[in-house]
This record gives C-alpha cells, structure tokens and sequence, in this order.
C-alpha cells in the first residue's frame, strides 16, 4: 500500500527521501559488485592481469614522486603443464586456486597479488628494497613448496620459480620494471626451476 502523504519511515525520514536513500545504496553496491567483476580473476579471486597493472602502474608513479622503493615478483608453477595433461583441468584449476590462497596468505596487507594469465602470477611490494623482496620471494616459495596440496585426493608436490626485479633509476616506466622481473623468471627457470633469480640493472645505452 502506498503510504499517505507526508508520513514517515520508521527512521523518522520522509518516505520519498528513504526510498530514494534505498536506491543511491542499492546503485552503490551494483558498481562495486560490477568493479569487483571487472577487477578480479573469476578462478582464483586475485586481482587480474588489467587490475594489477594498474596497481603497479600507480605505486610505480608514487616511488618515483616520493623516492621510494619498489619491487615485482613474478612466479609459476613449474612444469604446470604436466599437472593438466595428467591430472585434467579440474585437478590444474584446483592446484592454482591452491596457490594463490598461499600467496596471498603470505604477503603482507599493503601487497598486492595478482594472476595475470595461465599459471603466473605478480606480486607487487611498496616500500620494499631488494634484501627484502629476496627475503619475500624465498618466504613465497617455501609456502607454495612447504608441504604437498591434498587435491581430489591426491597429493601434490608443487614447486615455483620466481624472478624478482628492484626499481632502478632508468626503469622508464613500470612495464619496463614488469618485464625485467619477467627476464629473471626465465632465468630461474634456466638455472633449474623452484629458486629465485633477480634481475640485472638495465643498461645504460648513454
């Protein structure tokens, strides 16, 4: 029944204002559940790949503004593709969900942790210099390396490789930062998989 004219909610506000209050609220949360759509990996729950370059993108600007520190991680799974090809999707999809459950237990809350396609994943550290993304990457990889995953009943013995890259004067910007952790991803992976690497300095062409 439609309330009489000049009555109230029981909050004590006007009908008209409350039910228009109701809607602000209800739009609100539509846009939040939309961004958090857009922003998130549907498998994992992690920030994805458009999300975390953001992320980084921004604390990239903000360590260059202020003279800040500033790392990047990136790590996978090793030999992930033998998990799929033996186990089935179902079994690979569980055993990234795993992972990234791990990872994010393992950062601390001003991190951010993001999977930006397949079974690799960035983790982005303000405020951190190299000892300590080193100290941070050994911790990651023994969390994910610590103990087996129990998935459908089977038990997983899951390894990563982590390549790790410190701002640097001449980054240019932060895919250059991005792309020189991807460099020593690669070489952890040429050195024997489930280590470290940390990324050369970029040259100096001047």
């Amino acid at each position: 029944m439609r309330p009489a004219s000049g009555s109230r909610h029981e909050s004590g506000c006007p009908w008209r204002r409350h039910r228009a209050q109701d809607e602000l609220a209800e739009r609100q949360r539509l846009e939040g559940e939309l961004r958090r759509v857009v922003e998130t990996d549907a498998l994992t729950g992690l920030a994805n790949r458009r999300s975390l370059i953001r992320v980084l993108a921004r604390e990239f600007r903000h360590a260059r503004r202020h003279d800040h520190e500033l790392a990047v991680l990136i790590f996978d799974l090793d030999r992930f593709k033998a998990v799929n090809d033996t186990l089935g999707h179902a079994t690979g999809d569980a055993v990234l969900r795993e992972t990234a459950r791990r990872a994010l237990n393992d950062v601390h809350d001003e991190d951010t942790v993001g999977r930006i396609g397949g079974e690799e994943f960035v983790v982005v550290l303000p405020e951190t210099d190299q000892p300590g993304a080193r100290h941070a990457a050994e911790r990651l990889r023994l969390a994910i390396e610590g103990r087996p995953m129990a998935i459908n009943g089977i038990e997983l013995s899951v390894t990563v490789s982590v390549g790790l890259a410190t701002l640097h004067p001449l980054d240019e910007g932060h895919k250059v930062l991005l792309g020189r952790a991807d460099e020593a991803l690669y070489e952890a992976k040429k050195a024997g998989r489930n280590r470290v690497a940390i990324a050369r300095p970029p040259a100096d062409d001047g």
